[in-house]
């Protein structure tokens, strides 16, 4: 890709006209682990999501055994961006929020969400980096709430979803590509069923 191309994709529109392809190129590539998303088509399309503190989102129908079972939430995040607030059982004047958390877009963003998903999987398809798309390869802060007797309840990192911090910008920086073996993480489930 040109500069002018990688200058582009740091727009919306630049994002909603290239990232399609990668995401079903990447959504593909997770077949292989048995996930079907043969169909690779999106059932709503990759759309610029101002009502969200994310930049878009899509969804992707997910089948097993050529029946639907469920879909894929794609959401294209941006440094800063985040993807709580909404549904939230937390407001700021109750919580404290770490330090290394504040400097989201929007601190409402970190606030945990409400999850009533039986299960729910981080599934990386993508980081573009210097107009380079690296497959697979992602390193995001999944965040919880932890209950401090006598203390509003502190909201902080709990884990990395993808790679850890250093072992992401070693595969950006240096590796300069992605895995070849998509992953996936369980980010949130009822632990009542594990």
């Amino acid at each position: 890709m040109t500069n002018k191309d990688s200058e582009e994709l740091l727009s919306i529109d630049g994002m909603l006209k290239i990232f399609p392809d990668h995401i079903l190129n990447a959504v593909g590539a997770y077949s292989r682990q048995g996930f079907d998303f043969s169909r690779r088509i999106f059932s709503d399309p990759l759309t610029e999501r101002p009502d969200k503190l994310y930049a878009a989102s899509a969804r992707v129908p997910l089948y097993a055994e050529s029946k639907p079972v469920g879909h894929m939430s794609i959401v294209v995040l941006r440094p800063g961006d985040a993807t709580g607030g909404n549904g939230s059982n937390y407001s700021l004047d109750i919580v404290t929020i770490a330090e290394h958390l504040k400097g989201v877009n929007d601190v409402q963003g970190v606030l945990p969400r409400v999850k009533d998903c039986f299960v729910e999987g981080f599934f990386p398809l993508f980081t573009w980096h210097l107009g380079e798309c690296l497959y697979h390869i992602a390193c995001l802060k999944q965040v919880s709430s932890y209950d401090r007797e006598g203390e509003k309840t502190l909201i902080d990192r709990q884990w990395y979803l993808g790679d850890a911090p250093k072992v992401f910008r070693h595969m950006v920086r240096e590796v300069r590509r992605g895995h070849d073996i998509p992953t996936v993480q369980l980010c949130c489930g009822f632990s009542e069923y594990f």
